[in-house]
């Protein structure tokens, strides 16, 4: 999609950011992918320098990578980066979420509970762990959808969006997880469709991620 002649409302940089950042968190560009500058102006109809700059914020959030000699390419998630992401999920997102559901209306609870539904259809026919972790995106964030911080909320989205790359590396959810996440999903519904005290929630989250992070460390000790 070429920057629109008539715009006014947005700069080449970030028109050429978003639509990179977008085909980045959609899997449309998947780790390891290189970004040519050349190419990139040619396909947005742009000079080099607005591709230049959007790169530039992109490798900032961690999306992606530059290397002298080599260029930019969309950022591989190791399993390190793996572990970083959900200890920082464990903070951030647990606290958000503990201070978001409280304000949450009973339709958005109720949309919660069809997109867990959703994930326990995906897990228990035609198992997908990119689908699965498209509806535990979904969840989470709509979880923490009504925090009213918008320092928390920025910080927030940029690990999100840089945890969204490892729906296309080769870190992808197992089963055994999967069902167990859908069954704390539950327990996470059912504590805030009981009101519960935000520090309550906030505990369950955070332990939620940090059993992510044992799984991955016994998924690594099964594969060594």
């Amino acid at each position: 999609m070429p920057f629109p002649a008539n715009n006014t409302s947005f700069s080449k940089a970030d028109f050429v950011y978003q639509q990179i950042q977008q085909e980045i968190l959609s899997g449309e560009l998947v780790p390891g992918d290189r970004l040519v500058l050349d190419r990139l102006a040619r396909k947005y109809g742009v000079s080099a320098v607005p591709v230049r700059e959007a790169i530039r914020r992109l490798e900032a959030q961690n999306l992606v990578d530059f290397t002298r000699n080599v260029g930019a390419v969309v950022t591989a998630v190791s399993q390190e980066d793996l572990l970083a992401s959900f200890e920082t999920l464990a903070v951030i997102e647990a606290y958000v979420t503990g201070i978001s559901v409280q304000r949450l209306s009973d339709s958005e609870i109720s949309e919660a509970e069809q997109l867990n539904e959703q994930m326990r259809e995906v897990v228990k026919r035609n198992f997908s762990s990119q689908k699965f972790s498209e509806l535990n995106a979904r969840f989470h964030r709509l979880l923490a959808s009504r925090c009213t911080n918008p320092r928390l909320a920025m910080h927030l989205q940029q690990e999100w969006d840089h945890h969204a790359i490892q729906r296309f590396s080769n870190h992808g959810y197992n089963l055994e997880w999967c069902v167990r996440s859908v069954a704390e999903h539950d327990e996470i519904l059912k504590l805030i469709r009981e009101r519960e005290a935000s520090h309550k929630i906030e505990a369950y989250c955070r332990a939620h991620n940090l059993r992510v992070i044992k799984q991955v460390n016994l998924q690594n000790s099964l594969e060594s």
